[in-house]
């Protein structure tokens, strides 16, 4: 059986009204400031702790010219793949190859066909294989690194862009490597005797490497976040988290909140006052 908060009185069931019987406290609303102060401090205190990754994630995108850079230099490559990577050429006909190319012929061929490709094909085939799985690793490590960016101000941030950098520049390497072998002799995958490297391919693997290089820069100069300056109950969240580990009683905490919250007030008159004071 329920009893009253305030007296401590047993309630009873033909008890229907929402006044305690003994002392008439309101049983629906007892305490309730104290409850939305409670809700407050917390809400307060969450977004805190969110604004700062908020801050964090800002200055990863946009905090310095470096920042910036780095992202137009996560999608240059993708757009280098647009270009011509390489070029196919068989009696007077030269075929211009990019990932659109590539791409609808990767269509025709069945994941049996491209595993024949690479046990018992022909070196050419084995070669064209390898260069177009190693292209495809080295596109999703950028666009992982490209969304990762928004963790870059975490702890691990900068070790997990420089990784996804290594990875990404040693699959394009492979690739690279492997087109040509390719284009040595592709008659063993298409009807073209002899093939070229594209200044796509060049580009698409120096970007790559850009990169990576401005990764390894913005980890080696850091990079500066402007935290926004939030308050808890009028606190500094500094000095409201620094508080509650030092382990402060909840009385203590509300006095020093009211404390904060008066002298907000105070300085918001003052200012108030200096603005419409006359000339």
């Amino acid at each position: 059986m329920a009893s009253c908060p305030n007296c401590g009185r047993k309630l009873k069931i033909t008890d229907f009204k929402p006044e305690c019987p003994g002392c008439g406290v309101n049983l629906l609303f007892y305490n309730n400031d104290e409850r939305l102060m409670d809700e407050a401090e917390k809400a307060e205190a969450e977004h805190a702790v969110f604004q700062k990754k908020l801050d964090r994630m800002k200055a990863s995108y946009v905090g310095s010219k470096l920042t910036v850079a780095r992202i137009v230099l996560y999608v240059l490559p993708l757009v280098f793949l647009l270009l011509p990577l390489f070029s196919l050429t068989n009696a007077d006909t030269v075929r211009s190859v990019n990932l659109i190319t590539l791409y609808n012929h990767i269509e025709t061929l069945d994941i049996n066909g491209a595993i024949s490709y690479l046990s018992g094909g022909t070196a050419a085939q084995s070669a064209y294989t390898v260069a177009l799985l190693a292209v495809v690793l080295s596109v999703l490590f950028d666009l992982l690194g490209l969304i990762f960016i928004t963790m870059a101000g975490g702890k691990l941030g900068n070790i997990r862009n420089i990784i996804f950098g290594v990875l990404t520049v040693a699959c394009g390497a492979v690739s690279f490597v492997f087109l040509g072998k390719f284009l040595a002799e592709p008659s063993g995958v298409v009807e073209y005797a002899s093939g070229k490297t594209g200044f796509g391919a060049y580009l698409y693997l120096a970007g790559l490497v850009a990169c990576l290089i401005i990764n390894v820069v913005i980890a080696a100069k850091g990079n500066e976040v402007n935290y926004t300056v939030c308050f808890v109950g009028g606190i500094p969240e500094d000095e409201y988290f620094t508080l509650k580990e030092s382990g402060i009683s909840k009385e203590e905490m509300r006095k020093k909140m009211k404390e904060a919250i008066a002298k907000i007030e105070r300085e918001n008159e003052e200012k108030v006052a200096a603005l419409t004071k006359p000339q």
